[in-house]
């Protein structure tokens, strides 16, 4: 019930179809569920759906929805006010994080005669200042202590390597595991700012996918398997509205 009135607070339902729209377009759909403390002081769960082009997934990822991506990022550009609000120690060092900088990629002249407008002006806005939030995971090592009451006690490298010999003096059974520790930090030129543990065992942003394309490694959704069809009824649908204008 708790779970339900969550969803219900933010609209989870509507953001999640909306990231399933994406995937059906594009091959991927991204979330990020997060802690919101502004609109209530006490902290509300969010659901949000994120544009796909704002993040940048490990490419060694290959399983469905990247269950194997060892980090994930999302590229997201402010105004400098807004980056002064949410860093204030940021100095204004790596002039190159500018969006606008990256205007001088080449692009492929063969879609030219799908362009609808000039949108560079919207793609890469000058003065805009490009944060990124970065999710990574480490391997660390902790410890499953057996007490002499049959009690299992869970503790890190570091808290046992200190009681060490306390442990070995009563003879408990130790055994040396493995796990996953999440984090996150924010990037803004050459600065990082608030790394901290994710306190989760997963990233925060979610990823779905539709179907994978081996050779390319990407993603691609319905729409991608309507481009066949299409092209068949448009040249379908010219030849008769032809023969319909030059037949006496």
């Amino acid at each position: 019930s708790a779970s339900k009135w969550v969803r219900e607070q933010n609209d989870a339902e509507d953001e999640e179809s909306e990231a399933f729209q994406d995937l059906l377009i594009c091959g991927v759909g991204f979330t990020e569920t997060r802690m919101d403390y502004e609109s209530n002081p006490e902290g509300m769960i969010l659901k949000d759906r994120i544009d796909p082009l704002e993040i940048c997934v490990d490419p060694q990822s290959y399983k469905k929805n990247f269950a194997d991506a060892r980090w994930i990022a999302r590229v997201r550009d402010y105004t400098r006010k807004q980056v002064a609000e949410m860093f204030p120690d940021y100095d204004g060092s790596g002039s190159g994080i500018f969006w606008n900088d990256l205007a001088e990629q080449p692009h492929d002249a063969t879609l030219a005669p799908y362009y609808i407008e000039d949108q560079s002006d919207k793609i890469n806005p000058p003065g805009m200042i490009a944060v990124i939030q970065y999710q990574y995971y480490v391997i660390e090592n902790f410890y499953i202590v057996l007490t002499r009451e049959n009690q299992t006690v869970e503790i890190d490298a570091k808290k046992y390597n200190k009681a060490k010999a306390i442990i070995d003096a009563q003879a408990a059974k130790v055994l040396k595991m493995k796990k996953r520790v999440y984090k996150q930090c924010f990037i803004v030129g050459t600065q990082v700012f608030d790394h901290h543990d994710l306190g989760c065992n997963h990233f925060t942003l979610q990823g779905m996918t539709g179907l994978r394309n081996r050779n390319r490694h990407t993603w691609f959704g319905l729409v991608h398997l309507m481009l066949d069809p299409q092209r068949w009824a448009n040249k379908w649908l010219s030849q008769i509205q032809y023969i319909i204008n030059t037949a006496s």
